[in-house]
């Protein structure tokens, strides 16, 4: 459970880091 928990945070953070990049490019 706790490799699962760590797939799970590292998945929402790499989303994050993502929608963050798509939000920054067009302001950039």
């Amino acid at each position: 459970r706790v490799i699962s928990s760590g797939h799970e945070g590292g998945r929402k953070l790499d989303g994050l880091g993502g929608v963050a990049a798509l939000l920054r490019f067009p302001i950039s």
